[in-house]
């Protein structure tokens, strides 16, 4: 699921909509799940793009049978707040200086490989 734009050269205006890729047989298509809106101008595109973020969000709870920890207000209020955040140059850590202090190994391990386990 993404929002899409589409420009119309012609008459000058922007459709923003909601849609996701299905596919049928070898084919993929863009289904289109929500019409948000018609912008004239960027300030609108933006606008309705920013809209159309809070629709997504909605429509993937809806569709979702997990229970969600924001709302899609909040969750669009922090991703916009995320982007915004400012980016430290470094993050104060030498890699040369690391050293792995302990190792975990999940799930199946040396089997099959040449160094033996298996049969």
């Amino acid at each position: 699921m993404f929002i899409r734009t589409k420009h119309d050269a012609k008459l000058n205006r922007t459709r923003i909509q909601i849609v996701e890729s299905v596919r049928t047989g070898s084919k993929v298509r863009q289904k289109i799940l929500r019409h948000v809106g018609v912008a004239h101008n960027d300030s609108e595109i933006e606008d309705i793009k920013r809209l159309a973020g809070r629709l997504m969000e909605q429509l993937r709870i809806d569709r979702s049978p997990q229970m969600e920890l924001f709302t899609p207000t909040e969750y669009a209020d922090l991703q916009a707040l995320v982007r915004r955040a400012p980016r430290p140059d470094k993050l104060g850590v030498d890699l040369a200086e690391c050293r792995e202090e302990a190792r975990v190994s999940l799930g199946l391990t040396g089997l099959g490989g040449p160094s033996g386990g298996g049969a």
